[in-house]
């Protein structure tokens, strides 16, 4: 008796989608905190691109930090392997949003061109290799200094003062 069986072999295409995420979405503003970006890379299909892309990832707040290929160069060019990349972002002083925007190598527009990615998206703050950080004021525990000037008045009191037992 004979057995057959089957292969099926995916091979990822072009880059076609760049996700770009940011865990935690919100930080304190006090330029210490960090968030972890995400930046990954998809074919058409919905495979990860596995081969070696160039990108750049600018920020509106905050700093990149991350292995720089061209530090000449503006933003934070990257080279990413096996369709997903992670960089880290230290927080911004200001109480503003931050928008993270990672963009093919040679791509001038949009980071991905796709046929739901319209011209309406390009001013949304998150989309297609967008992603918002939001740096909220950073809270500190109050402390109250200062002195305390009080007055007691007796002039109506009737009673009788009684000291308090300390056991």
């Amino acid at each position: 008796k004979r057995e057959t069986a089957s292969l099926t072999v995916f091979v990822p295409g072009t880059p076609a989608r760049l996700d770009v995420m940011a865990d935690p979405k919100v930080l304190p503003a006090d330029g210490v905190a960090t968030s972890t970006i995400t930046v990954q890379i998809w074919d058409a299909a919905s495979l990860p691109v596995l081969t070696r892309t160039y990108l750049t990832v600018t920020t509106t707040q905050g700093r990149l930090v991350g292995e720089d290929l061209d530090p000449d160069r503006p933003g934070l060019q990257m080279a990413i392997e096996g369709g997903k990349g992670v960089l880290q972002l230290i927080a911004s002083e200001q109480t503003e949003d931050g928008i993270i925007t990672a963009q093919l190598e040679g791509s001038s527009t949009t980071p991905f061109p796709s046929d739901d990615f319209t011209d309406a998206d390009q001013n949304e703050e998150e989309g297609p290799g967008r992603a918002k950080v939001s740096f909220m004021p950073a809270l500190r525990k109050m402390v109250a200094v200062g002195i305390l000037d009080s007055a007691v008045n007796l002039r109506n009191f009737k009673g009788k003062i009684n000291p308090i037992a300390l056991d």
